[in-house]
This record gives structure tokens, sequence and C-alpha cells, in this order.
């Protein structure tokens, strides 16, 4: 993968649960156990992530991943014939967070993810 950065949004208490233990959410409402992977987004994917799934939530936050951190592998797929999104095949190990961002929402309850990553 490089240097590539991958992004994953977060609900805080998904990603607060167990602060210490590696993260295993895959997505809203689903596990890495129901997935198989976690899903990620590169930048310009995550916002269209975020109007699809997010929309309304004052509880989220952007996970900015250091992809040559990640202990588990990363295969970059698409699932249903689309657009292909970066999944990474085990645990996130907390240490390839490089940082959590808040995510502010916008009037029309879209979650400002440009202003998230500055």
């Amino acid at each position: 993968m490089g240097s590539q950065r991958l992004y994953h949004l977060a609900l805080v208490k998904d990603w607060m649960l167990g602060a210490s233990a590696e993260y295993d959410t895959s997505t809203v409402g689903r596990s890495l156990a129901d997935e198989g992977f976690i899903h990620c987004s590169f930048g310009h994917q995550v916002q269209r992530v975020a109007d699809l799934l997010y929309r309304g939530r004052a509880d989220v936050v952007l996970l900015e991943i250091d992809a040559d951190c990640l202990l588990a592998p990363v295969r970059v797929e698409s699932l249903d014939g689309g657009e292909a999104f970066p999944h990474i095949y085990g645990l996130l190990n907390r240490d390839a967070v490089i940082r959590a961002l808040p995510v502010p929402l916008l009037d029309d309850g879209r979650l400002d993810v440009h202003t998230a990553l500055g």
C-alpha cells in the first residue's frame, strides 16, 4: 500500500470501547466477524460513504490510518462490480491510527468530512 492513508468512519462508542484492544467494527452495526473485513475508504471516497451511512449522526469520528502500520492485510476491491474500496482483513491495531477526528454536522444533516480532514 505504500504510505497511503486510509480512512474509516466510526461511531464514538465503538472507537472508545476497549480503547486498549484492537478495533473490530466493520461499519455501522456490523463487526469484523459479521463482514470478514473492516470497511475503509480513500480520502476522495469518505464524503460519499458519510452521506450514505452516517447522515444526521453527531457521534462520528474519522480515523486516519497509516496503511504501512497495519498488522492485517489490506485488499482494494469492489464487492459489487462498482468502485473499489480498501478493506482491512483482520483487526485494526490502534497504533496504525494516526488520529481520530471529530466530524461536525452541517445544517442539512450531512457530515462535514472536509472540515474534519482540515
